[in-house]
């Protein structure tokens, strides 16, 4: 009997845990979302930067 009742305390404190997780992760995206971050902004500039320091050396 004692281990049923163990085991249904875990359970609960596990359920807690998961959904305080997930409500963590859900804020956490929904706060990024609100973000526009563009990474191929960044390649595409990067990019640019290297064609030019080639063409630099070729010269």
């Amino acid at each position: 009997m004692k281990k049923n009742q163990n085991n249904t305390n875990n359970n609960k404190d596990k359920n807690r845990k998961e959904r305080f997780l997930i409500k963590s992760f859900y804020r956490f995206y929904t706060m990024i979302g609100c973000v526009n971050f563009d990474p191929f902004q960044y390649i595409k500039t990067e990019n640019e930067k290297l064609q030019i320091r080639y063409a630099n050396i070729r010269v």
